[in-house]
Parts: structure tokens; C-alpha cells; sequence
């Protein structure tokens, strides 16, 4: 990063930590990694997070690098689930029931917490980005849900629609 050039040799040493271990080469990834998983809809959101959340956090496909002048981290967010891996501080504060632990094992999701104010804040400037369907996608989508609306009733895009509506009074 050009920003920070004292991290460029904790930037490589992870790197290289990440290619030894993908390459079964280590046994171990190096580092702290946290997995947040979104189990089922939420029963209640936040009054001041976007319309669009729910479609985020249940739906979207994203990652990028986070970096500052105090953190540097790799974020991608799968559906439902959000992988974070933090290099610069290597262990921040605030995941908690996050950890990803090498070995088989399970993910206890009703236990995680994530309390980090500026997290919520970037999570929510991510979900500004989600861009609107084109006219088209519309079109297609309207034609497969007439086609067979008893399969768009029983899917998870119209549950989270459906509870989208209710928490923010959408039309």
C-alpha cells in the first residue's frame, strides 16, 4: 500500500503465509481469520441501517481490501456469510465467536457478535454500492416468476423481500 509502506513486509510475509498454506505447505494459514455467518432473516434490524441490508447480507457477493492509516484487512462477503481476515492489527477487538480454527469443527452462529462501530459503518457504505437491476434482469426475472410464481413464493429472494418491506415500510 502506498499509503503505509511500513506494512509492505507484514503485506508479503501474509501473503506468502496464505500461498504456503493454500499450497499445503503449512499446516497452518498464519494469523487470525473470522467467519460471521447470517443463519436465517433477522427477527429485527437496526432503525438506521440501509433498505437494501438484508439484500446484502443474505444475497450479495463482495470483497475488497480495507486499509487505513490503523487497520489493513481482506473482506468477501459470500451469501450470508462474511470472511474477514486482519493483517494490520493482526487481532482486532470487537469479533467475538468469529474465529476460524484449522481442523474440522462447526459454526455455532447463535453465539458470534460482531461489535465494531466503524464495521458497521463500512458494511452499510458497501450496501450504498449494491447496484439496481438493469431493465432487462427486470424483465426476466418478471417472466420466470409468472412462469411458476408458486416457486418465487417458496424462494429465498421473496423472504427477504418480504422482510425488507416489513422492516423498512417499502412498497
Amino acid at each position: 500500500m502506498e499509503d503505509c509502506p511500513d506494512w509492505q513486509a507484514r503485506i508479503e510475509l501474509t501473503l506468502e503465509n496464505w500461498r504456503r498454506y493454500l499450497l499445503d505447505l503449512n499446516s497452518r494459514p498464519q494469523g487470525v481469520h473470522h467467519l460471521f455467518v447470517v443463519p436465517g432473516i433477522p427477527s429485527e434490524m437496526p432503525s438506521n441501517s440501509h433498505p437494501k441490508t438484508l439484500h446484502y447480507l443474505l444475497r450479495a457477493v463482495d470483497a475488497v481490501v480495507l486499509g487505513g492509516t490503523r487497520n489493513l484487512a481482506v473482506y468477501v462477503k459470500l451469501e450470508r456469510s462474511i470472511f474477514y481476515a486482519p493483517i494490520v492489527p493482526a487481532n482486532p477487538s470487537g469479533w467475538e465467536g468469529t474465529r476460524i480454527h484449522v481442523g474440522p469443527g462447526k459454526v455455532i452462529s447463535a453465539k458470534q457478535r460482531l461489535s465494531v462501530k466503524e464495521f458497521d459503518e463500512f458494511l452499510q457504505s458497501r450496501v450504498t454500492l449494491i447496484s439496481p437491476l438493469s431493465s432487462r434482469a427486470l424483465t426476466q426475472i418478471g417472466r420466470t416468476i409468472e412462469k411458476n410464481p408458486e416457486r418465487f413464493l417458496r424462494s429465498e429472494t421473496h423472504r427477504v423481500l418480504h422482510a425488507s418491506r416489513y422492516f423498512w415500510n417499502l412498497e
